[in-house]
């Protein structure tokens, strides 16, 4: 296993042979309190490398293989990878957008690790990942939110591959599912294959030889150097698709933020749900207002419902409810909160697109006034509208 993962760290061009996965015990569900239980990240990780100690989620960097399943799996993203940051990450997926002229390419180490045997090189063409696991919804949204209508997954073997097990599927299906409730999945290709696409290759696509040689594709330019041109790319990119693609303040806020890409940006420090309805709405936004116009389409979307599993609703059985606030208290998202007026607690507020599903509220209230509904209404979610529960 270590010499493939030699070759894949060639790669990538970092090593992932050092530490595990962090966790943020202030947004982990199971260390919040000692009612709230989840095991999502633990059920997902292929190799084993997480366990709860306490009330707190632990990894074992020794077997740990930065797959990035549990990132995926977490509903309040408290796990973090110190290989492949959240920014890194997006500024990758900038970089393959504006390379690849809008069909990004997103492929496992395994796929890489194949081509780099074989000589060849994708560079900013795809966006290198230990494995396809480590996509959630907000990343594949946000790719088709900026005027990507085919996104290419390159994985490897998933069953003979030592680093992931190809969870991926459950949120591509997760994506498809939402795009098609929403009508929004007119013209839009999600291709997962083991070949890369031919667009993966450009003029910069290098063989493998003397790393130094300009005549090989290779820059020549410090650390420092190469960073700095990527931020400017970035930067190129997102306003490129701002200025070509007016798809309303939805799009506009996804590219900026992501060109900005500072350690504050909101779409960095955003939750996935957030990110997700950002993107849905840059997409929706075509069809309700300007040349592309579909009067029918708005009205579903102003109507319909999603089912998945990255919204939710709370909702409360005020005839149990003993107006503890327990639940509250404990929310990690903030996505359920107190209506108050003055003192007086008049009831409660859900937004839908904060809720991530991680049950914090249902398994923290004693009584069992709570049940988490996983249909959404899609204008509350992206008008971040707040949903009044009231006491009578």
């Amino acid at each position: 296993m270590v010499d493939r993962i030699r070759l894949v760290e060639r790669a990538l061009g970092t090593s992932i042979l050092t530490q595990g996965v962090v966790i943020d015990e202030g947004m982990c569900v199971a260390a919040r309190h000692r009612r709230c239980v989840c095991s999502k990240c633990i059920d997902a990780c292929p190799h084993g490398a997480l366990s709860i100690e306490g009330r707190s989620v632990v990894c074992d960097a020794s077997a740990c293989t930065h797959c990035g399943a549990c990132i995926s799996a977490c509903p309040t993203e408290a796990i973090a990878s110190t290989l492949l940051s959240k920014k890194d990450l997006l500024a990758r997926l900038v970089s393959s957008i504006e390379a690849t002229e809008r069909r990004p390419v997103l492929a496992c180490s395994e796929a890489l690790g194949a081509l780099t045997a074989e000589g060849r090189f994708a560079n900013d063409r795809v966006v290198a990942l230990p494995c396809l696991d480590r996509i959630d919804e907000a990343l594949l949204l946000s790719a088709l939110a900026m005027h990507g209508s085919e996104v290419s997954l390159v994985c490897g073997n998933c069953e003979e591959c030592e680093i992931g097990c190809g969870a991926f599927g459950q949120v591509l299906a997760s994506v498809q599912g939402i795009l098609q409730q929403a009508g929004l999945g007119e013209g839009v290709r999600f291709e997962a294959a083991r070949e890369f696409p031919a667009h993966a290759f450009g003029a910069e696509s290098v063989e493998a030889g003397e790393p130094d040689e300009p005549s090989k594709g290779r820059s020549s330019l410090s650390r420092r150097e190469l960073l700095s041109g990527t931020r400017g790319r970035i930067a190129k990119a997102a306003s490129d698709v701002a200025d070509e693609v007016i798809v309303g303040s939805a799009l506009h806020s996804i590219a900026s933020q992501l060109g900005l890409l500072e350690p504050d940006s909101p779409i960095v420090a955003s939750s996935r749900g957030q990110v997700s309805a950002w993107a849905i709405g840059a997409l929706a936004e075509p069809l309700l207002s300007g040349e592309r116009q579909d009067e029918e389409r708005a009205m579903h979307i102003a109507s319909c419902r999603v089912d998945s599993r990255i919204f939710g609703l709370p909702q409360i059985d005020f005839g149990k409810c003993h107006n503890c606030h327990l639940c509250t208290t404990y929310c990690p998202t903030g996505a359920l909160a107190k209506r108050s007026e003055g003192p007086k607690v008049l009831g409660f507020e859900t937004r839908q697109h904060l809720c991530c599903q991680c049950l914090a509220c249902v398994n923290i209230c004693k009584v069992g006034a709570l049940e988490l509904k996983t249909s959404v209404r899609l204008s509350d979610v992206l008008l971040e509208k707040a949903r009044c529960q009231l006491y009578d």
